[in-house]
């Protein structure tokens, strides 16, 4: 046990780490382990694999050993050699001055990045394109406090493809560098009315594994989901869980073939239109196939599909007075919802007044949250706010 958490919980954490690429989180999870438990089967397994593959009987790389009598030298700074070290074939490391630069030296063919003051910068140092730049902006030091290894992973930039069609919810004129405090308000369960200010780093959520620890959430996967800041506008990550990540939504919103929507505590898949390809000869005896037909599923505890509809024309949901009622579901308002064809797609309308009604994302993506947008996790419900 460490922390509170499992043995187990961090390897299987570490494992899903270096599926998605993640080695150094990956190794980070699996030191804990081993230090706790250096026995650990499974731990040591893993960090085989994410050991770095070398050739047999490939000689170490040594680092150079600095010459005691010279003074020390600060992280990022160069100190120039009396003695030139053997130059490597087709390497010139003579610097401006006429002098020799340190063996730690890029190559002539990376550019050198000076800094405001004329000295070259540290090799080591981040990239103008990932230097972490505050809302003053002033670079922050690469020797800065280092994130954790969970939320490396999600500090990704999110696809093309969903940026492209995601919308500006700031007003027309608004300044699109000012930056916004966000915070995470619990509206459910033990922590409801807990508020959790969202800092640049991403927050984490998860049973026994994140910054906001979930446990009693039997639907909560151990790494969630990832709340995270791009460009002062805040967005979720999925963590790939079996429950999901749901949102709210206003307007409109699109469900292709597959897509899954939530009313009240009802699951829905939309499964497509009705195939309408013709049959071979002699035709198998059954009813008449209705024209302009969808599918709609509903789905139960544990992913498993109960009952199948075939629809036409625009559909209502609700408690009472619509065509797919749910009486049971207390959750739910009188008309709740609405669908509408749209082509091969659906238009999935919010007709609550207060309660919403949620989408899946799709595993491993993201979207990006407004002010009073609402997420679900498990069986957990947040709301965004800011200031």
């Amino acid at each position: 046990m460490t922390g509170g958490r499992t043995n187990d919980q961090l390897v299987d954490a570490a494992i899903w780490l270096l599926v998605q690429g993640d080695k150094p989180g990956a190794e980070e999870l699996l030191a804990r382990v081993l230090r706790d438990d250096p026995t650990h089967e499974r731990a040591r397994q893993a960090m085989k694999s994410a050991a770095p593959q070398t050739a047999p009987n490939a000689p170490m790389p040594q680092a150079p050993i600095p010459n005691a009598t010279q003074p020390m030298v600060p992280p990022g700074a160069f100190r120039s050699a009396e003695t030139p070290l053997p130059q490597p074939p087709g390497l010139n490391r003579k610097t401006s001055a006429g002098g020799f630069a340190s063996p730690f030296a890029a190559a002539p063919s990376t550019p050198e990045r000076k800094t405001s003051s004329g000295l070259v910068s540290s090799p080591f140092a981040p990239t103008p394109s990932s230097e972490r730049r505050p809302a003053s902006g002033v670079v922050a030091s690469p020797y800065g406090s280092t994130p954790s290894a969970i939320e490396r992973h999600f500090a990704n930039t999110a696809p093309a493809s969903l940026t492209s069609t995601m919308t500006d919810p700031r007003p027309v004129g608004a300044d699109p560098t000012l930056a916004r405090s966000w915070s995470l308000e619990v509206l459910t369960g033990p922590h409801a009315g807990t508020s959790v200010p969202l800092a640049k780093r991403a927050l984490l959520v998860g049973r026994g594994l994140g910054v906001l620890d979930v446990d009693e959430d039997p639907f909560m996967a151990a790494a969630h989901a990832s709340f995270f800041q791009r460009n002062n506008e805040l967005w979720v990550s999925d963590g790939g869980s079996a429950s999901g990540t749901w949102v709210s939504f206003d307007g409109p919103q699109r469900l292709n073939p597959g897509d899954s929507f939530s009313v009240g505590l009802q699951r829905l898949r939309y499964l497509g239109p009705l195939d309408t390809a013709p049959v071979d000869s002699p035709w198998p005896y059954g009813a008449p196939r209705p024209a302009a037909s969808w599918r709609l599923e509903h789905v139960l505890l544990g992913n498993r599909a109960c009952r199948t509809w075939v629809m036409r024309g625009v559909v209502t949901l609700g408690r009472d007075g619509c065509q797919l009622n749910f009486e049971d579901d207390e959750s739910l308002e009188a008309f709740h919802a609405e669908l509408r064809p749209a082509g091969s797609a659906l238009e999935l309308v919010d007709r609550s007044k207060s309660r919403g009604t949620f989408v899946a994302l799709p595993q491993a993506s993201e979207r990006r949250l407004l002010e009073g947008t609402r997420v679900r996790l498990g069986s957990t419900l947040f709301r965004v706010t800011s200031r």
